[in-house]
């Protein structure tokens, strides 16, 4: 056995440490959910104080699951947004999310598939809210599922990684925000309010 071993068991081994260590242990699971969502609803309020003027935007954070969506768009833009997503599986995506995808017709969804192919990320047809998206890069990085990834997201350390992700986030829109323009003139040309 080692030394720290040896010297943990014989400070655990006392009855009012061994009752504190089973404690924490049993509040550890409620006290890690707690620190992610405490993590994404600060990040929420991080990214609405650095958000360029000409976007809207919407945040939602999910405590039964840990993360959040994020939809980036413009007042101008109708039924289209640039998302981001986390979820219960512990995917991280991001890409074109169109509300309700059958507010656009098979048409032109189709219209949109061809003309961007070359563009967009995987075109998702069996997805009823994303005409595309793909996995972040990196995405384990933020899957915050052990003490290492946990104590980039303790209070002390947290700037560091909400500016990752907030830099991440940026870069993706700014790669499409073009294209949702283009689809949001084809689509006022084609569905006029």
């Amino acid at each position: 056995m080692s030394n720290y071993f040896d010297e943990m068991y014989g400070y655990l081994i006392k009855p009012d440490n061994y009752i504190a260590a089973k404690k924490i242990r049993d509040l550890l699971p409620s006290i890690e959910t707690r620190l992610i969502q405490d993590f994404w609803e600060k990040f929420k309020v991080k990214f609405s104080q650095g958000v360029d003027e000409k976007w809207s935007y919407k945040i939602e954070t999910w405590p039964e699951n840990k993360g959040f969506t994020l939809l980036l768009s413009k007042p101008l833009w109708k039924d289209i947004a640039i998302g981001f997503d986390t979820n219960s599986n512990y995917d991280f995506v991001y890409g074109i999310n169109l509300g309700v995808k059958s507010k656009f017709s098979g048409e032109k969804i189709r219209m949109i598939e061809e003309k961007y192919k070359e563009k967009l990320l995987t075109i998702t047809p069996e997805n009823k809210w994303w005409l595309c998206f793909n996995d972040v890069p990196f995405k384990n990085d933020y899957i915050f599922d052990s003490m290492e990834k946990f104590l980039t997201i303790l209070p002390a350390s947290r700037e560091t990684k909400m500016l990752e992700i907030y830099s991440l986030l940026k870069r993706y829109a700014i790669e499409v925000e073009g294209i949702c323009d283009e689809i949001n003139t084809d689509c006022r040309k084609t569905n006029p309010e």
